[in-house]
């Protein structure tokens, strides 16, 4: 699995995708920290971490579009991968950790803009560590999901567009949660509501329903990428 995940996150480093990714992020990042600097007491740190958060949306579909499995062609890498030894588990995993690795690199790489906003603004330590966790966090729910369309997909524009689709309607889950009345409904809205999650732990209140809720998250579409990946090879079957 370690050779699948190395293999998987070089390439990040060198596919366009990968570096579309890194830089459109890193984009975001700066202007989100040039708003903190001079926006005023009003655009708090935390402020900076929900812009991004919303901009991930449209980001965490273009990471994963490297991924989008073609079943066509007896020398395709994915039929050649697949068709190994390797549990089909074990690919699924070590691919996902491979994006997350990825997103994790050029997250932390925003640190250096710290002790340069630090002489416009105070920022506390902790507000950077919990900002920083939260944002990881949300990025590993947002790579299963994008990760399961892409074991579905065989077209990468296919995987774009319903893996974008899907993340916004999480994002309107956390606006219209609080709509609806207790019940059901309510529940299953919660459960998917991964931004309201987020937004929780990244208020400074630890809150262990909503790493549960994320952790949750990340584990089902995970399963969900393995059932449908196996599906995929065995009917030849794709959107």
């Amino acid at each position: 699995m370690r050779a699948i995940m190395q293999r998987e996150f070089k390439e990040y480093i060198y596919s366009l995708r990968g570096i579309a990714f890194a830089v459109l992020f890193l984009i975001v990042s700066g202007i989100s920290y040039i708003r903190f600097c001079f926006g005023g007491a009003s655009f708090l740190f935390s402020d900076i971490y929900n812009e991004i958060s919303k901009a991930l949306v449209l980001l965490c579909p273009i990471l994963m579009m490297v991924y989008s499995i073609r079943t066509k062609g007896k020398t395709n890498p994915d039929i050649l991968l697949f068709s190994s030894p390797v549990s089909t588990s074990s690919i699924i995993i070590a691919r996902f950790f491979a994006a997350w690795l990825y997103y994790e690199i050029v997250l932390v790489s925003t640190v250096i803009c710290i002790p340069l906003i630090s002489y416009y603004r105070t920022i506390a330590a902790g507000d950077v560590f919990i900002n920083y966790l939260t944002i990881s966090l949300l990025g590993a729910v947002l790579i299963a999901v994008c990760q399961f369309f892409a074991s579905i997909c065989s077209s990468r524009f296919t995987m774009y567009v319903s893996g974008a689709s899907v993340l916004f309607v999480f994002y309107v889950f956390s606006n219209t949660e609080l709509l609806i009345p207790d019940g059901a409904s309510s529940y299953i809205l919660k459960m998917f509501s991964v931004f309201n999650a987020y937004q929780e732990l990244a208020s400074g209140i630890f809150s262990f329903s909503a790493v549960i809720r994320l952790l949750s998250m990340v584990f089902l579409f995970l399963f969900m990428s393995r059932m449908a990946t196996e599906m995929r090879f065995r009917t030849g079957r794709s959107i």
